[in-house]
């Protein structure tokens, strides 16, 4: 439950006022849409309105969310806001610089607690102006941050314990604009020089720590397109993807920095992650979800009281695809998923546990699949009661075909490739014992593996036995084409064959 509530109070602090749009541009018009963006995105709102000539004032506003699978509540404290019109096409919309935030919980369980934080901005500017039928607005500020007060917990105990922690963004910009149609919908755009977290915890009591954990994000850039079915709330995702809501989103970021550094009763530690370049791309909808992303440059570091070396790694890049249908239906529906891991290295310390004496080569790990289909889908994704039993194949589940394309692994000196386009046949779950019948032709490449197995045996990991009857069994299904490379090409036939090279096996 602790990052759904982490996510709704900082989104919801940072964004709650820049997803806004509207038709005309007076104040009382301005007022009425931000009124109703805030209803759309789930959230009760109260307030006394005071019309003063072109001024409008809102006073004693306050904001308030259940959050989402969760007993807790998200209040926003924002006093007031002054809207005034500054020219016949802009309104400037005024909100305190500081107010309270607090998050709750209180059921009568052991999990009650209560946070309360404060909401800080410097140089905050928010102004909403004419855009032809629709009404741009635009949200500057030199810092904008959240930062928690106090905390009260059965867990916590003020005598012993203490925490504290702040995210603030620094030189954020985000602009909003509205579309009127049958739906609510709506374009953001935010970005920010940099993204800061930082957090600290210690305690004297029965478990004795000191926690300091600091991260960044620099270069930070989010862009989104949201359609609301009108009656709808963001608050209840599933109900407005089912009555057609879409969203599609573009985030990146120059690097990250991550550290968190501490002791504990069996001694300090320190882990550190770092990332270059990363960018994601996503689209949703009640038919499909797509997501895909890259992260560049990543390196990480630890140093643990269990563990006598430190432990390092680094990775080139990290590259993943996912287009995945989450709505049930009768007919066929196509899937993908893709991703490539390259340049994977680990320092000599690691190595020379496990191989001091370098039989083994060095060089970086990589790996990539491909994988693309098509079949049926019983269960509705979006219905998590749908996971609550195994899924029976034919029923919630059909697969109709499935193309495997890039899959690639190569490192500690050797490498294996595999292809393949089947297609299976769902009338026939007898031949291969439940499962549908396949059909079709692949192609699976090992390169490097006498050498590895040879690298094996000089370690003293397999003996000279085992690698003879790794051998022979190869041999079976496998064919010489090349120098220290074995290739074989299988097919699955009509009649429930399996052939390799040629060689009947079933």
């Amino acid at each position: 439950m602790g990052h759904r509530v982490f996510g709704a109070t900082v989104f919801g602090g940072v964004t709650l006022l820049a997803n806004i749009a509207a038709a005309e541009i007076t104040t009382a018009q301005v007022w009425s849409d931000i009124e109703q963006q805030i209803k759309d995105a789930g959230y009760l709102i109260a307030a006394t309105k005071t019309v003063n000539g072109d001024a409008l004032t809102i006073s004693d506003l306050q904001i308030a969310q259940l959050i989402p699978d969760t007993t807790a509540q998200l209040m926003f404290d924002i006093g007031t806001m002054t809207l005034s019109a500054v020219s016949p096409n802009t309104v400037s919309i005024e909100i305190p610089q500081t107010y309270p935030i607090r998050v709750i919980q209180d059921d009568g369980s052991d999990e009650d607690f209560a946070l309360d934080l404060m909401q800080y901005a410097d140089d905050l500017r928010i102004t909403a102006t004419e855009a032809a039928d629709d009404i741009a607005y635009s949200y500057t500020a030199n810092t904008v941050g959240v930062e928690l007060v106090s905390v009260q917990s059965p867990e916590f105990d003020p005598t012993t314990d203490s925490v504290s922690g702040s995210i603030e963004f620094k030189n954020i910009t985000a602009t909003a604009q509205g579309h009127g149609d049958a739906s609510a919908s709506r374009d953001l755009s935010i970005s920010a020089d940099l993204l800061e977290i930082k957090v600290a915890a210690q305690s004297s009591g029965s478990e004795v720590f000191d926690i300091d954990l600091r991260a960044g994000v620099s270069g930070l850039t989010y862009a989104e397109k949201v359609s609301l079915p009108i009656g709808h709330s963001q608050s209840d995702m599933v109900a407005a993807l089912r009555a057609g809501m879409t969203m599609t989103s573009a985030a990146s970021s120059d690097a990250t920095a991550f550290k968190v550094t501490g002791t504990s009763e069996d001694g300090a530690f320190t882990a550190v992650f770092d990332a270059g370049q990363s960018d994601a791309t996503s689209s949703i909808s009640g038919e499909t979800v797509y997501v895909q992303g890259n992260t560049n440059g990543l390196v990480l570091d630890l140093a643990i009281p269990d563990i006598p070396i430190p432990i390092s790694g680094r990775m080139d890049q990290v590259s993943y695809a996912f287009d995945i249908p989450v709505s049930a239906k009768d007919t066929e529906q196509s899937f993908g998923i893709a991703m490539s891991l390259t340049g994977f290295g680990m320092s000599d310390a690691i190595w020379s546990l496990f191989d001091p004496n370098a039989y083994l080569s060095r060089d970086p790990v990589s790996a990539s699949f491909e994988i693309l289909g098509r079949g049926k889908l019983g269960l509705d994704v979006l219905d998590e009661t749908s996971f609550l039993e195994d899924p029976i194949y034919g029923q919630d589940l059909e697969l109709s075909s499935l193309t495997i394309k890039n899959m690639n692994i190569a490192g500690v000196g050797a490498s294996v490739s595999a292809e393949g386009d089947f297609t299976f046949d769902n009338t026939d779950l007898d031949t291969y014992d439940g499962a549908p019948r396949p059909e079709g032709e692949g192609k699976v490449v090992l390169s490097g593996l006498n050498t590895l197995m040879s690298s094996l045996l000089d370690m003293g990991i397999i003996d000279s036995e085992q690698m003879f009857m790794a051998r022979m069994m190869l041999g079976g299904f496998m064919t010489p084409t090349g120098e220290d490379e074995l290739t074989s090409d299988f097919e699955f036939t009509p009649d429930g064959g399996f052939y390799a090279n040629g060689q009947r096996l079933r």
